[in-house]
């Protein structure tokens, strides 16, 4: 008689690679003072199987965290297939918090009704995942601040840098403009100092028309804009 194994595997996910949780926004970049730290998470079951979470927060062990301040609930989800679910948050910073920026980690932990698969051994493998999202927070009126450098279009590619020169980190989106209407090129997740190159967005089919590139912030709200030189 042939012997049946139990393997079971734990996948942990960054914000980045969503294989087995869905999840959305993947985001939490803005400010938590003065009541504005409200914020919804929506997450999707897109398996064949009926799964469940456990929904925590992580201390990141940093100077600037922000755990104890986060209010949020459920504290657990069962998901049917095809079924989504919110997460509510609330962050709350203390009257005598100092100016800048706080951080803290969201986990997402599968805890029973795993995927279940069989490998050519004939070995039941039940796969559990762990998603982790890190998210921030900022206090005192601290805005993105985003610049563009060496902006221009050259054979058909989009050039130029992107620089975050604020005192936070921020996810923005990218767009190019004529105007009236906009076409989204992409978007980035920058920390406070960093920098991504505009040449890592496709651009397929440019059209002439659009001859200034747009940044937003995941609100939507306008960061900057500059014009395309030939």
């Amino acid at each position: 008689m042939r012997k049946i194994m139990m393997i079971i595997i734990i996948f942990v996910l960054t914000f980045q690679s969503f294989a087995y949780i869905n999840i959305y926004p993947t985001t939490f970049d803005r400010a938590i003072d003065d009541g504005k730290g409200a914020k919804s998470f929506y997450l999707s079951n897109t398996t064949k199987y009926p799964v469940a979470y456990r929904i925590f927060m992580e201390k990141t062990g940093e100077k600037n965290d922000m755990t104890d301040w986060i209010e949020y609930y459920p504290k657990s989800i069962k998901l049917d297939v095809g079924e989504t679910k919110e997460i509510k948050m609330q962050i709350t910073a203390p009257p005598t918090s100092k100016k800048g920026e706080y951080i803290s980690t969201l986990v997402v932990k599968e805890v029973e009704n795993p995927i279940q698969k069989r490998d050519e051994n004939g070995a039941k493998l039940k796969i559990y995942t762990e998603l982790r999202i890190e998210i921030a927070g900022y206090v005192g009126g601290v805005e993105p601040k985003f610049k563009i450098d060496n902006l221009k279009i050259l054979d058909n590619k989009i050039e130029g840098v992107i620089k975050n020169i604020g005192e936070i980190r921020s996810k923005i989106e990218i767009y190019l403009s004529d105007g009236k209407d906009e076409k989204y090129l992409g978007s980035a997740r920058l920390l406070a100092g960093g920098e991504k190159n505009l040449s890592e967005f496709k651009l397929n089919n440019f059209d002439k028309k659009y001859n200034k590139v747009i940044i937003r912030d995941s609100e939507g709200k306008l960061l900057t804009s500059m014009k395309i030189k030939e």
